[in-house]
């Protein structure tokens, strides 16, 4: 009389398979692991080029469209004779900042008392939870505020936001055309540059990418510096 045997995995069959669908259990999730890790440093990478590229979008119309703000009328200008200008300048420029008036700002509501005029200022600032960090490490984080209302103070109004994160260092320089050289510093209140704009300013970023040092940099034309000598009344050039 026959026996009838059921069928089945023996232990030794049962433990290789195992094995086996662990080994590509394990290497499926470290192929996806290593896709997202792939995945999230490219869209680290792309937001942090489009904030540069965002960044410097600002600078140049900033920059492009600076301009003076005009003077209040003169007490007592009817019996004197004034020949100065009928602006002020306001620009401070220093190498790891810049405070200037533009025609840059733009009425985001309608009925609002604003003109296109209006103070902006770039510099670099560590944020506060982190400052000490930053100051170790030497990354900061490139700012920009705007403020419609010009006053005498130029480097103060307006909010401040942050343009750029992870900035090691930023340098701005000023071309006088007048001089024909590039200047570190500029400053409109001072005999040299007073009432003038630099006819173009040079941007250099060094930012910390994936542990690298990448620098950007650019020229911007100012479009309208307006730095015709002043004639003295009653003669031409």
């Amino acid at each position: 009389m026959k026996k009838n045997f059921q069928s089945g995995f023996t232990l030794i069959e049962v433990i290789v398979a195992m094995s086996i669908f662990s080994f590509i259990a394990m290497a499926t999730a470290t192929a996806i692991g290593r896709g997202m890790a792939v995945k999230k440093r490219a869209e680290r990478e792309w937001d942090e080029t489009h904030g540069i590229r965002t960044a410097m979008n600002f600078l140049t119309r900033d920059i492009s469209l600076a301009f003076h703000v005009k003077k209040p009328a003169a007490e007592g200008a009817f019996f004197t004779q004034d020949h100065s200008r009928w602006f002020k300048t306001y620009f401070n420029g220093r190498s790891d900042q810049l405070h200037f008036t533009s025609l840059s700002n733009r009425r985001l509501y309608d009925n609002t008392h604003e003109s296109e005029g209006c103070e902006v200022g770039y510099a670099l600032i560590s944020s506060s939870e982190k400052e000490r960090d930053s100051e170790k490490s030497g990354q900061y984080s490139l700012s920009r505020r705007k403020s419609p209302i010009i006053d005498e103070d130029q480097e103060k109004g307006g909010e401040p936001f942050i343009l750029i994160e992870h900035i090691k260092e930023v340098q701005f320089k000023y071309y006088s055309q007048k001089k024909d050289r590039w200047f570190e510093e500029w400053d409109t209140s001072k005999r040299d540059t007073e009432d003038r704009f630099p006819e173009a300013v040079e941007i250099k970023l060094i930012v910390l990418q994936n542990q690298k040092e990448i620098e950007y940099s650019t020229k911007i034309m100012v479009a309208n510096p307006n730095n015709e000598e002043l004639q003295p009344q009653g003669q031409t050039p």
